[in-house]
């Protein structure tokens, strides 16, 4: 009993948010993926999780996009603590301050990372930085649907195909709902990130994990984990395995590779991604290599949040093919040959660790450029040349 096809399946949860039946579990398949499981004593064959179901829904075409921004919060710290340009913690704290919610990913006490609710500035914290993994949404659209009932202002942030179940789950338009929306490269596995930490942990306690440390800059930073006894693993993304599989694709999830929402026309009121390719047009904007933020408004909710947050910015507006030029998911999933993907998965089922995959199936590492220093110099102060 499949509500849709499995390749199709994005796992976002909303079909066992949806049953009033509570027929439907979400389940790990042989890749550490969940996919929802029917119970047949218990489902009536009411038909409401098929005609829900986002991954089933008719995309529509064109752009939601009308203004584009780079941006990066002025807050020193919070930059720091960001995985880009701290858009997002700017967002949830006007939330808060309205007495709202803010529904976000932080990592578990697992390291698992998984939705939930937050009400105050310490609990959005918890939000911050990428998690690259699949998040368990548990029951995060019902919570958010008894908030609304409740006259509470609700932002609610994740991957597109998310933020389409939640509308998908509620229905009908809510004034008291903001989303936000994500440029999504893809997803792995929980279960390949908790391989992944502990074969890096070798036994020890993990404290902390940052899958996006800025060290020493944003464009090429580093992953590290701390553990309890004070050592610390910490490798550039583009020299750690399970960064580099997740970036060539290799362990994304099999809906990401056709997915649907790899599109201009978004799910959220504001889109955020990172700012690929980002050069500096002013002085203001010169040292957006602490983290840069792309910004996409796609609503009139989408500009009342940013016409509340600009002034904790710096910010230039940008154009719509600049924003295309360097993200390649707003415009196409990634891909690679079924016959590769096929070779990995069985190999990962063998019982590869993740060091091990990396090593057999990407050829041509990403690497450090060579006079990265210049390139960095050439755009931080190229603004410079063009006003002489």
């Amino acid at each position: 009993m499949n509500i849709c096809p499995p390749e199709l399946c994005t796992g976002c949860g909303m079909c066992s948010n949806l049953c009033h039946q509570n027929a439907i579990k979400m389940t790990k398949d042989i890749h550490g993926f969940v996919y929802p499981k029917i119970s047949s004593d218990k489902c009536t064959g009411c038909g409401l999780c098929t005609a829900k179901c986002p991954a089933l829904r008719e995309k529509k075409a064109g752009s939601t996009m009308k203004d584009i921004y780079a941006a990066f919060n002025k807050n020193k710290k919070t930059l720091k603590n960001s995985s880009s340009g701290g858009v997002f913690n700017l967002i949830a704290n006007e939330i808060i301050k309205e007495n709202g919610l803010v529904a976000g990913v932080r990592w578990n006490s697992d390291f698992c990372p998984e939705h939930s609710l937050a009400s105050s500035f310490d609990e959005i914290k918890e939000f911050s930085g990428s998690k690259y993994a699949q998040s368990n949404t548990k029951r995060i659209y019902s919570e958010i649907k008894e908030a609304l009932n409740s006259q509470k202002k609700v932002l609610f942030s994740g991957t597109p195909c998310q933020v389409a179940a939640l509308k998908s789950f509620l229905g009908k338009e809510d004034n008291n709902l903001f989303t936000v929306d994500l440029v999504c490269h893809g997803v792995p596995s929980y279960e390949m990130l908790e391989k992944y930490l502990q074969q890096t942990a070798q036994g020890k306690k993990i404290k902390k994990v940052n899958l996006r440390h800025k060290s020493p800059y944003w464009d090429y930073c580093s992953v590290r984990i701390d553990f309890d006894d004070g050592s610390h693993y910490q490798k550039y993304t583009v020299d750690d395995s399970y960064f580099t599989l997740f970036n060539i694709g290799y362990s994304l999830r099999e809906s990401c590779h056709s997915c649907k929402f790899t599109t201009t026309n978004r799910e959220g009121d504001i889109t955020l991604a990172d700012f690929w390719g980002y050069t500096p047009a002013s002085a203001k904007m010169r040292n957006y290599n602490r983290g840069i933020s792309l910004i996409a408004v796609n609503t009139e909710k989408g500009a009342e949040l940013f016409g509340k947050i600009k002034k904790d910015l710096n910010f230039e507006v940008k154009t719509y093919n600049s924003a295309l030029r360097t993200n390649k998911s707003l415009s196409e999933p990634f891909t690679l040959p079924k016959e590769n993907l096929a070779a990995f998965w069985k190999d990962y089922e063998n019982g590869m660790t993740v060091n091990e995959l990396c090593k057999n199936h990407v050829k041509t590492p990403f690497c450090i450029p060579n006079l990265l220093f210049l390139r960095r110099l050439k755009r931080k102060y190229g603004w410079m040349l063009k006003h002489k």
